[in-house]
């Protein structure tokens, strides 16, 4: 799915059946979410019961159901905030900035290739930017600065930990 900026439709359909994003396997290397701490590269940040949480969005808290979304349209495509992958129960997003979407001239490469004038494309990460994942009710990330488009309200989480942080110190 992609969500759209300032559209009533908030989610459009881009592909069925099809996973964008491989399981990341090092969610098991996951600390509870804290400003303070500094994740190495394989690590994340997780937050448990994440359904009950007033910055979950509605699209988490209710079944996934493929057809209630409409197909984007090639004008919409330049109105995306950010991607979401439904795949096996679970949810992953990316965040999309200007420089995932591309315009430009290009070869494919393929045993024949094509040649690709003005079809854009849109650059997918390694990593989503965060998984929920819908058996656990928790939501994994890297980047808490990441994913505050994506649910509105999160960053409390860095308020009320750095609050805290200041009190005990």
């Amino acid at each position: 799915l992609a969500k759209l900026r300032g559209k009533k439709r908030n989610y459009v359909k881009i592909l069925s059946e099809r996973n964008i994003f491989e399981h990341p396997q090092t969610l098991n290397n996951c600390y509870k979410y804290d400003p303070g701490t500094v994740l190495e590269e394989d690590d994340w940040f997780r937050i448990e019961n994440f359904s009950s949480e007033e910055y979950c969005i509605k699209l988490l808290k209710h079944k996934f159901v493929s057809s209630e979304y409409a197909q984007i349209t090639k004008s919409e495509f330049s109105q995306i905030d950010y991607l979401v992958s439904y795949q096996d129960g679970n949810y992953y997003f990316q965040k999309l900035a200007k420089n995932h979407i591309l315009k430009k001239r290009y070869f494919t490469i393929s045993p024949e290739p094509t040649f690709c004038v003005n079809n854009g494309i849109i650059i997918i990460n390694d990593l989503p930017d965060t998984c929920y994942i819908s058996r656990e009710d928790a939501l994994y990330f890297k980047n808490l600065r990441s994913i505050t488009g994506i649910f509105p309200g999160i960053e409390v989480l860095y308020k009320e930990a750095t609050e805290a942080e200041t009190i005990d110190f």
